[in-house]
């Protein structure tokens, strides 16, 4: 699988849901409020990759769901990092003895023609927006640190 930051995958959701008329989560009443504003409501969905992983999809989370994701994390998956995609590539293509069929495809897919079209502005790393956002995500944060840990050991 392949890791995103939480608080990157957060902003990219909300920011999606804002125009994605195609998806049954369209959201246009999006348009009218604030990232700091989405995450601090009632309804916003926290830590999606533990929940997602653990099957813990309503309800709180604990220190048990978080122990259960790195273990899953550990044992079942072979970790990519969305930051790191050149590094990702040439570790799946070791893994399973991928090739490419046609020299500069990755490079190609990667650097010269991204797929996202839905450009944005990021929350400033330590920002107060970020740091909400990080502190909602807690457990996805730790779990996006584990899976750091487990890229590099993976590689």
């Amino acid at each position: 699988t392949v890791m995103r930051p939480p608080v990157k995958l957060a902003a990219s959701l909300f920011y999606y849901r804002r125009i994605a008329t195609w998806e049954p989560t369209y959201r246009p009443d999006f348009n009218d409020i604030t990232l700091e504003q989405y995450v601090e409501e009632d309804a916003y969905y926290d830590n999606w990759m533990v929940r997602m992983i653990t099957n813990a999809k309503m309800g709180g989370l604990n220190d048990g769901h978080l122990d259960l994701a790195m273990s899953i994390i550990r044992e079942k998956f072979v970790v990519g990092i969305s930051d790191h995609m050149d590094q990702t590539f040439r570790h799946l293509e070791l893994y399973f003895g991928w090739r490419e069929s046609t020299e500069g495809c990755v490079d190609f897919h990667l650097h010269k023609a991204p797929s996202n079209k839905n450009k944005y502005d990021m929350p400033v790393e330590g920002g107060v927006v970020w740091s909400l956002i990080a502190e909602k995500n807690k457990y996805d944060m730790a779990l996006y640190n584990f899976a750091l840990d487990t890229f590099s050991d993976q590689a």
